[in-house]
């Protein structure tokens, strides 16, 4: 499966039809990054796009007339073109199809198509983080909060359920007169999956304590 294939052809103006658009996506879906070929059969578009085989062999004759570049708009090669593969006592063996969408093929585009992703994520990390400052409650540090939800980052977000419990759990412990910041360390180091609220059996130097706890 290709990403990038089948952002660009959501985004193509080169198509007509609501049944052009979801065929191209569907080819796009199963396309390989490395040759730029996909071969999906006739009755699996069909079935994915809840259409007849009869409009699905209509949008593709739509598609391979089309010529036109996905990231001009303008005429170029064949935005799709079909391969027919036939066995050898002449019956079609499958559709082979070639997708002009503009995708990397060779391992240095698919590097550099990585490395966006990779940014997507950093920027991803950092909005998150930003949001998690804004909400941090009044009773907690910022230095504290932000190694908790290091801690808990997964590479991709911070759960809802995770900020409230966090959340809820800093406050108990707040009014109950623990060192936040020093439940947080210990949690961390007890590799426990939420904060340490007072209910549970914590050392009593974590309370009224103002020295952080220390490993």
């Amino acid at each position: 499966m290709s990403f990038d294939a089948v952002d660009l052809a959501l985004q193509t103006e080169c198509v007509d039809s609501t049944h052009q658009r979801i065929v191209l996506v569907i080819l796009a879906h199963h396309l390989s990054p490395s040759t730029g070929n996909c071969y999906p059969s006739i009755d699996t578009i069909a079935r994915t796009a809840c259409l007849n085989r009869r409009s699905v062999e209509r949008a593709l004759s739509e598609l391979e007339a089309h010529r036109c570049s996905v990231h001009t708009n303008r005429t170029s090669d064949n935005l799709v073109r079909r391969i027919n593969r036939h066995k050898a006592d002449g019956s079609l063996d499958s559709n082979e199809y070639r997708l002009n969408l503009g995708v990397a093929t060779n391992s240095r585009q698919g590097v550099a198509s990585d490395s966006r992703r990779n940014k997507k994520k950093k920027k991803s990390k950092t909005e998150t983080f930003n949001h998690l400052k804004r909400v941090r409650p009044d009773c907690c540090d910022e230095s504290a909060w932000v190694r908790w939800f290091e801690y808990k980052w997964n590479g991709q977000s911070i759960a809802t359920r995770t900020l409230n419990l966090a959340t809820h759990n800093v406050l108990a412990l707040s009014r109950a007169g623990f060192d936040v910041p020093g439940v947080i360390d210990y949690s961390i180091a007890k590799a426990w999956q939420q904060i340490a609220d007072p209910g549970w059996n914590l050392p009593d130097r974590l309370k009224s304590d103002p020295q952080r706890w220390v490993l």
